[in-house]
């Protein structure tokens, strides 16, 4: 028989919540306070006779420093928030306390950090491993008195403070199970012990838990089975036990059954007590040979409890001998009974597992701890409609992002399930460096929101190996609503008015969705289509509506919204306002003058230059004319402008002023300064117009082109010949008449008859020329010449 077997059972049984089956349904436990009787009467030891004795390798001593042991790493890997308490109490015919120091008898257990942790763990191992083993073993307290051990218990339980929270109580008895007081038998002792039990060790805010470390075929044990069993309210009696697991007084039987005793305990443990959020635990028992390691472990601790303290545990992964050298190993327990080996963050493979010496009968458990599953975001309320970041992270036992695997084979396949409202979204997430995965979700539904991940990875063999797969977290989802910002209460015909909406947040901040959104407004009061407003880049929706009927309207909206799977949401269908259309004259500009594109410019004789002559024309939708004085505010002078451009983009706009002629509505400019040419033609109306006028074009261009009048060349070529003609002329007179000044004739002619009448004297000195000619008109008739 191998008796440090039943020690593994205890300090399970001790160590974890879950042990119970009250507390594993109880996620509102926040601490365990765990108190050790140790028997050192003189049959657990023999210490002064030769008799075998029944703990002849002192594993009651072991079960303290295994107990620390295992609640530091309990607390340090799997649940942050529990505190541990230890304390224990030796008896005989008399008991005593141990002192933790200062005369503390209660040692407590919530390391913050492993650097924490670790001298106060060197502290306790030196206590437990030395003084209590090796120095306190060596003394036996006499005869074995149950109800002085338990008086103790009480005491040491008394002196922690009432209403510190959710605490559960444990007392953890090694013993051989027999009373031996003098003068008492042992029924009656047993009895006394029930009635103290009772009374002081109430359930369910204590447990107690007795292990027999005597020979299964013993008659003590038989004898008192029934009265430990009914002094723990044993769920699993000694005629009927479907669960050992479930067992609270039990004695130690044969290295089978406690072997696989232990497997079911720790595996039911493991089912019952209530996971730690984001992180996954697989204990199990190993034999030495291949064991395939899975991915995405944090850590994997060994136990091999020893049937000699000089066996030690060999292990290898596929880079070769796993050890004390490498800087993720750690050993604790080497050279004693039960040893433990943890390697953070391990490489996942095909493992060796193998004892030194070889063994065939050998007790191993392991424990996998994969990497802590965190939920990196969201991390508070979010808004509907508007994105959410899902950020899932693999952390090791220090928090840090746990390596990457270059091995495809190890690759992680991660989904988030998001449910609300009775409804789901499956929401593939995408690996990012150091293990985070991240995809983003836009919530449709202003209610409470859970994440489920579901993490997928296979070991060694191809083996499909779940990560995680549990609730990760959740968020509350406020309501958004979608809040007019511009309905007008009053419009008129025709106007262009603008309708806007704005998603604003429960208290009214604006937001921006990701999400397909349509929002669609429908005016009742006109035969127009539903207006589909347009997102803008502040985040409202707009949209433009000109409404050609006067008289009331209404303005109904309805918007729905998209989720991931393309399923539509209405975020609001309801009337949101109302609004007058009042009646409106449109108001044109009709270009009257000029109607040619083109007309001629010439100023030569005998045409006039022709002006250039503007005139608009003021009209309703209907092409009537309107009067100006009526349709403009202020001097209807001022209401159009004229903006003149001539083909080089030069400003002729002086030369055209536009004046009202007093007919109704016609503007009137006329100029002869614009030569030949291009040019451009705007007129613009700039006055503003009274109440029940409405622009429909503002403005009238034109462009015209000033020729010459086609007449002008061949007249200017004519009088060019007959400029040249006449000045040849001139040239030849002046020629002639300046030749015939030269030598002039002096004297005088005198034409006289037979009677010597003088009928013809000119004195021929006043002409001043050479040649002098005279017609009948100089001479006189009756001499009968013609020409001299």
């Amino acid at each position: 028989m191998r008796p440090q077997h039943f020690l593994l059972i205890i300090l399970l049984l001790a160590g974890w919540a879950g042990w119970l089956p009250a507390m594993a349904q109880d996620e509102s436990v926040d601490g365990l306070d765990v108190l050790f009787i140790v028997d050192q009467s003189d049959s657990m030891a023999r210490l002064t006779s030769g008799v075998q004795p029944n703990d002849p390798l002192g594993l009651r001593f072991y079960a303290p420093w295994y107990a620390m042991y295992w609640m530091g790493e309990d607390h340090l890997l799997l649940h942050p928030d529990v505190t541990f308490r230890l304390a224990l109490v030796s008896f005989g015919s008399t008991a005593e306390v141990w002192d933790f120091g200062g005369g503390r008898h209660w040692q407590e257990i919530d390391p913050a950090s492993r650097d924490a942790w670790q001298p106060t763990y060197d502290n306790l191992n030196q206590q437990l491993q030395g003084s209590l083993r090796d120095d306190f073993s060596q003394r036996h307290l006499g005869a074995t008195n149950f109800v002085e051990a338990f008086e103790a218990a009480k005491m040491v339980f008394d002196e922690l403070a009432s209403g510190e929270g959710n605490r559960q109580r444990v007392i953890i008895v090694l013993t051989d199970g027999q009373p031996s007081i003098e003068g008492e038998d042992a029924a009656g002792h047993m009895r006394r012990l029930q009635e103290l039990a009772a009374t002081s060790f109430p359930e369910p805010g204590y447990r107690i838990y007795v292990v027999a470390m005597i020979d299964y075929s013993s008659d003590y044990w038989a004898a008192l089975e029934p009265a430990w069993e009914q002094l723990t309210n044993d769920p699993c009696m000694a005629a009927e036990c479907p669960d050992p697991s479930l067992d609270r007084a039990s004695v130690v039987a044969s290295n089978d059954d406690v072997g696989h005793r232990f497997q079911d305990i720790l595996q039911d443990l493991t089912r019952n007590f209530p996971k730690p959020e984001g992180v996954e635990v697989v204990d199990e028992a190993v034999v030495p040979g291949p064991l395939p390691v899975p991915p995405y472990l944090s850590s994997i601790t060994f136990t091999y409890f020893k049937s000699d303290p000089a066996e030690h545990l060999v292990l290898a992964d596929e880079q070769g001998p796993i050890d004390l050298g490498q800087g993720n190993v750690f050993i604790e327990g080497q050279n004693g009974p039960i040893e433990a080996v943890r390697i953070t963050n391990p490489q996942p493979g095909r493992w060796q597992v193998a004892t030194d010496p070889p063994g065939v009968d050998v007790d191993i458990t392991m424990r996998q701890i994969f990497a802590r599953s965190e939920l990196h975001s969201p991390t508070g309320p979010q808004v509907q409609y508007i994105p959410v970041s899902i950020q899932y992270a693999l952390l090791d036992d220090l928090n840090q992002p746990l390596p990457s695997y270059t091995d495809p084979r190890y690759r992680l396949l991660v989904t988030a399930n998001i449910q609300a409202g009775g409804q789901s979204w499956p929401i593939p997430l995408m690996a990012e460096p150091n293990n985070v995965y991240k995809a983003e979700f836009t919530p449709v539904l202003a209610e409470p929101h859970t994440i489920f991940v579901h993490a997928e990875s296979q070991d060694p063999d191809g083996n499909p190996v779940i990560v995680f797969d549990q609730q990760i977290g959740s968020f509350n989802v406020s309501a958004a609503v979608l809040t007019p910002l511009d309905v007008p209460s009053q419009v008129q015909q025709y106007d262009e008015t603008t309708f806007a909406f704005e998603l604003q947040d429960d208290r009214g901040f604006p937001i921006t969705t990701a999400a397909p959104m349509e929002v669609v407004v429908t005016i009742t009061g006109e035969n127009s289509e539903p207006l589909t407003l347009a997102p803008q880049p502040d985040g409202s929706y707009q949209a433009t509506y000109s409404p050609q009927v006067a008289g009331p309207h209404t303005a109904h909206v309805k918007a729905t919204v998209s989720d991931s799977s393309g399923a539509n949401y209405t975020v609001i269908d309801a009337d949101v306002g109302q609004f007058d259309v009042a009646p409106t004259t449109l108001v044109s500009l009709a270009l009257t003058q000029p109607q040619e594109a083109e007309q001629t410019n010439t100023g030569l004789w005998p045409f006039a230059r022709t002006p250039l002559v503007l005139e608009v024309q003021v009209v309703d939708d209907a092409g009537r004319s309107l009067e100006a004085s009526q349709v403009f505010i202020g001097d209807p002078n001022q209401a159009l402008q004229v903006t003149v451009t001539d083909e080089e983009r030069n400003d002729q706009s002086a030369a055209l002023v536009l004046a009202s002629t007093g007919q109704d509505g016609l503007y009137r400019a006329e100029t002869q300064a614009l030569g030949m040419g291009q040019y451009d033609l705007r007129v613009q109306a700039t006055g503003a117009l009274r109440q029940g006028y409405l622009y429909r074009t503002d403005e009238v261009r034109t462009s015209i082109a000033r020729v010459r009048h086609p007449l002008h060349l061949p007249i200017a070529g004519s009088l060019l010949a007959l400029l040249l003609a006449l000045t040849a002329t001139i040239v030849v007179v002046t020629g002639r008449r300046r030749r015939a000044m030269l030598h002039p004739c002096t004297g005088r002619l005198i034409i006289v008859d037979a009677d010597n009448i003088r009928h013809f004297d000119v004195n021929l000195s006043g002409y001043r020329r050479n040649r002098l000619e005279f017609t009948s008109k100089e001479i006189n008739p009756i001499t009968h010449v013609t020409r001299l």
